[in-house]
């Protein structure tokens, strides 16, 4: 086989949508059982390149014309949950490229190390977007946003030592702003949009703990969100401060696999942590789970 490799697809999407919705008839002005329906279809293409470099080392590329059908939870709603329906939402289209680095895992000694860095590019139309309602009842309701330019970088690196100590990191860059230049905002970030996340993982492994084939892991975790704006940064809007919540873990294999109990303590530090709508989220927390598995 030769250093490049390359691969075309073609999707073809279709979506029909039938809904009863309450509106207010244009003659009385009552409220009425209104059907609303909605049909969508659309094609997609794209196509991906990779070329080995070295041994385990790649560069990669690719180009997509996509689309993102809206949810059932983005339809319909949800009344439990004060989410309102929107059955006449349009679906997400966006041309997506992506460049970049895999490498790895590449065994020096003990130690073995792997990675991966992307930069990406996205033109979005009619990006669906979760918000926040005014009135009596606190809502929710999903929209199509204009245009959303959106450039950044992922990367991620592990590294492992004696197969028993296990880190990862990841950090995404994502400067998404409005790109309509016929509108007042252009050019500004995106509402509720954070641009740095950062995720620290280390785990360390006690093989044959107990009986053979029983294994102990240990794990913590470190969070990282960066400060972003509440509303539109023309406004005097309030700032959403960096986030950096701290989880542990435990969990016990037995059965050679079968059973698993795990632990977990979120957010031990009980820090004040939000979304990224400023609501906040639940503090200090823990979590139990037993897993069998048929084998």
């Amino acid at each position: 086989e030769g250093p490049l490799k390359n691969s075309l697809f073609y999707k073809q999407y279709f979506q029909k949508v039938h809904a009863i919705m309450e509106l207010n008839n244009p003659t009385t002005g009552d409220l009425e059982n209104t059907p609303v329906e909605s049909a969508i279809s659309f094609h997609g293409i794209g196509g991906t390149l990779s070329y080995k470099v070295l041994d385990r080392l790649y560069l990669h590329a690719s180009a997509e014309r996509a689309i993102r059908l809206p949810s059932e939870l983005e339809l319909f709603g949800s009344v439990g949950s004060n989410v309102v329906q929107m059955p006449n939402l349009r679906p997400e289209r966006s041309n997506n490229f992506n460049l970049g680095t895999n490498f790895g895992t590449y065994n020096l000694g003990s130690v073995g190390i792997s990675g991966s860095v992307t930069l990406f590019l996205r033109d979005t139309r009619d990006m669906i977007r979760e918000k926040i309602g005014t009135g009596a009842i606190d809502f929710s309701y999903f929209e199509n946003v204009d245009n959303i330019l959106s450039r950044g970088i992922d990367t991620e690196c592990s590294l492992s030592l004696w197969d028993k100590f296990f880190l990862t990191g990841s950090y995404s860059y994502t400067k998404a702003t409005y790109n309509n230049r016929n509108e007042s905002i252009y050019g500004l970030p995106l509402r509720h949009e954070p641009p740095h996340k950062a995720n620290l993982n280390l785990r360390y492994l006690i093989p044959d703990l107990g009986a053979e084939g029983n294994t102990l892991t240990l794990g913590v975790n470190l969070f990282y969100v960066s400060k972003f704006p509440v509303d539109l940064e023309i406004y005097s809007t309030p700032y959403v401060p960096f986030q950096s919540p701290v989880g542990l873990s435990i969990s016990y294999t037995m059965l050679k696999g079968a059973l698993t109990a795990s632990f977990d303590a979120k957010n031990i530090l009980n820090q004040q942590i939000f979304d990224n709508y400023a609501l906040q989220k639940p503090g200090r927390a823990f979590y139990g789970k037993l897993v069998y598995t048929l084998q």
